[in-house]
C-alpha cells in the first residue's frame, strides 16, 4: 500500500499541466469579447477582473468581484453570467479620437423580453478593457 502511495504521488507532477501561457491583452473591443466569454464559460473570475478598467477596479476589489461575479445583475433577472454566455454579440463601434467603445449584446430567454445591452469599453496602455454597462 506504502509503495502504491509513493507511485501515485511521484506520478501526479506528470499528470498537472505545464502553466498556461498568458494571454497577450486584447488588441481590439472583438478580441476583448472572445475574451470575456471564454473566461465566463470557465468562469475564472479573477482573469475576467484583470479585463475591467482602472476606473472599474477603483470601484471594486479583487476579493469582492471574484466572489460576487456569479450573481451580478444586468438587469432585473438577467445575470451578467448569462448574458455573456448565452447572448449573441451584435458588434462593437470604437471611437479612435477617444480610445474608447461600445459593445452590443442582444439575450432572450423563452417567456422573457429581449434584453440588449450596451457594453463601455476603454483602451488603456494598448489594451481594451471593459469600462461599464450603459
Amino acid at each position: 500500500m506504502r509503495t502504491a502511495l509513493v507511485a501515485l504521488l511521484l506520478a501526479l507532477p506528470a499528470c498537472v499541466g505545464a502553466p498556461t501561457r498568458e494571454d497577450p491583452p486584447p488588441a481590439t473591443p472583438d478580441a476583448l469579447v472572445s475574451r470575456v466569454r471564454v473566461l465566463t464559460v470557465d468562469e475564472r473570475w479573477s482573469a475576467l477582473y484583470d479585463l475591467l478598467s482602472a476606473r472599474q477596479k477603483e470601484q471594486i476589489s479583487r476579493l469582492e468581484f471574484v466572489l460576487g461575479f456569479s450573481s451580478y445583475t444586468v438587469a432585473p433577472g438577467y445575470r451578467v453570467a448569462d448574458v455573456i454566455k448565452g447572448g449573441q454579440f451584435l458588434g462593437a463601434i470604437e471611437n479612435a479620437e477617444s480610445d474608447k467603445g461600445i459593445v452590443y449584446y442582444t439575450y432572450s430567454e423563452p417567456g422573457r423580453p429581449r434584453l440588449d445591452a450596451q457594453v463601455e469599453v476603454i483602451c488603456e496602455d494598448g489594451a481594451w478593457r471593459l469600462d461599464g454597462v450603459r
